[in-house]
């Protein structure tokens, strides 16, 4: 066995040498970060395979590992749901039986992977999306695979469409977290050059919610982490990573944890403060003057979706929220 520690943190996976050994050397590739061309192309990756996406016949992958996603086909196809698989298509064959977290992944199948991710946000959450566990340590592959069901299923198709979506659940029962894996589909392979706005009650609550999204972030297989690029100068640009602020150096999208609105005119200047295609409002049941910070945001979230609509890219809002007799 061979000890290879992982880029960027003081955690370490164990590599199998033996199955090393059986791969000729210009296989050899550990998924430690990703490929220098994809991270140039990344751009076009994004715009293009948009387009291409649309002209693809879809097959449907029964095999997948991911055994909540056939349980949830069963049981549409069971209550005589004719849409009943659409959350199992995949467009590269090749991709059938792959783990994208496999120690050696060949550069060409590391960009399958991402290709498919970007024209299919379903594979994304099927394949490579994984959940924190409590107790559990933060390392690529870990966490949970996500679980679908009817309900987040409703959820995910809404946010895809650019359809605003709203869920109100018990504490503990996987909304915010649902709703971070949608924002970290979107922040990865989703837009380009976007703006995501995280509001909450406090801001305390806020930067929980961009720490969770990190810890996705760093479940994520390394070569799909867009953790740095290295520019035309020759530098390494690791965008912006701190408690209120992340940007992908990558696809140049941005994440802020809005401060809490302490006075209907602060309200009425958070709305206004920025132009993003994503708005994030959890609790929104318990944040004070929420409408008028919804209010006050409409002009400005509706140019951006607007930009999205002609850029192709996704853009929501997200509404989230313990249940409430009342709103604020």
């Amino acid at each position: 066995m061979s000890l290879i520690t992982d880029m960027g943190r003081n955690q370490t996976r164990l590599y199998d040498k033996n199955k090393i050994d059986n791969f000729d050397d210009d296989l050899k590739v550990d998924n430690s970060k990703m490929s220098s061309d994809v991270e140039k192309n990344m751009s076009n990756f994004i715009s293009v395979g948009k387009k291409v996406s649309r002209r693809r016949k879809p097959i449907y992958d029964f095999k997948t590992s991911n055994k909540s996603f056939v349980e949830l086909y069963n049981d549409l196809y069971k209550l005589g749901i004719k849409n009943n698989k659409f959350f199992l298509r995949l467009y590269d064959k090749d991709l059938i039986g792959v783990d994208p977290y496999q120690a050696i992944m060949p550069i060409d199948l590391q960009i399958k992977v991402i290709y498919e991710c970007i024209i299919n946000p379903w594979y994304f959450l099927r394949e490579v999306c994984r959940i924190p566990e409590d107790g559990a340590p933060i390392e690529v592959g870990g966490g949970v695979q996500y679980k679908i069901d009817r309900n987040n299923l409703a959820s995910w198709y809404l946010f895809l469409n650019g359809i605003d979506n709203y869920q109100s659940k018990p504490r503990q029962t996987g909304k915010t977290q649902d709703a971070l894996a949608k924002q970290n589909y979107a922040f990865h392979y989703g837009t380009l050059s976007a703006q995501f706005l995280f509001f909450n009650k406090d801001q305390g609550l806020g930067k929980q919610n961009l720490y969770r999204l990190k810890c996705q972030r760093d479940l994520l297989p390394e070569y799909m982490q867009m953790r740095f690029i290295l520019t035309e100068e020759g530098k390494i640009d690791k965008g912006i990573d701190n408690i209120t602020t992340m940007r992908n150096p990558i696809t140049n999208n941005t994440i802020l944890v809005m401060p809490k609105a302490t006075s209907e005119d602060s309200a009425i200047k958070l709305g206004r403060g920025n132009t993003a295609a994503f708005h994030h409002y959890d609790e929104c049941d318990f944040t004070p003057w929420i409408d008028k910070i919804i209010d006050a945001a409409a002009f400005s979230y509706s140019r951006a979706s607007e930009n999205a609509i002609k850029n192709n890219s996704l853009y929501g809002r997200l509404f989230t929220s313990t249940p409430s007799l009342f709103l604020n």
